[in-house]
């Protein structure tokens, strides 16, 4: 990765460097090898300066986060139902941004929505309901049921692959 997009710390540090040197020294698994920063992990902690740590907990955000649309955020709020029937109903209405002037590089958002939505009330309405169940279920059955919905928000960027 090149410097410039990395994350560099008051001090000169670069978090992914520290953190990939960590996923290579680390023999069981850790948060490291997928770059994801837990400052309450002592092998963690062990790659940086107390400062260091101090400043990556201290660190908000490094971006401002997307406006959500406001039709999109009504389009969500449409599903506000007290039923999966009424949830149902909701998602096999029509919207004008899901008809035949459906653009996959504008209207995009509003179909994972949808399929989001549609993916959940089948989990919800499932009998028995594997959400409340106390039966272990498989990492298989999560990667399928519940991270879909993770895959599927990311699959109109173009090069992004999930390794699961």
């Amino acid at each position: 990765m090149k410097s410039y997009k990395k994350w560099k710390l008051s001090t000169g540090t670069y978090v992914e460097d520290v953190l990939y040197n960590l996923g290579k020294k680390c023999r069981y698994h850790n948060l490291v090898h997928s770059f994801i920063i837990d400052p309450g992990d002592k092998f963690v902690q062990s790659g940086f300066t107390s400062d260091e740590i101090t400043e990556i907990r201290e660190t908000k955000s490094m971006y401002e986060l997307p406006k959500i649309d406001d039709d999109l955020l009504e389009y969500i709020d449409s599903f506000a139902k007290d039923s999966t029937k009424d949830i149902r109903k909701a998602l096999y209405s029509s919207h004008p941004r899901l008809c035949e002037n459906y653009n996959p590089h504008v209207d995009f958002p509003y179909e994972h929505v949808r399929t989001t939505v549609s993916d959940w009330v089948r989990l919800l309405e499932m009998e028995p309901n594997p959400l409340t169940s106390t039966q272990d279920l498989p990492e298989s059955w999560f990667r399928i049921n519940v991270w879909r919905t993770i895959d599927i928000a990311f699959s109109d960027v173009p090069f992004v692959f999930f390794v699961g």
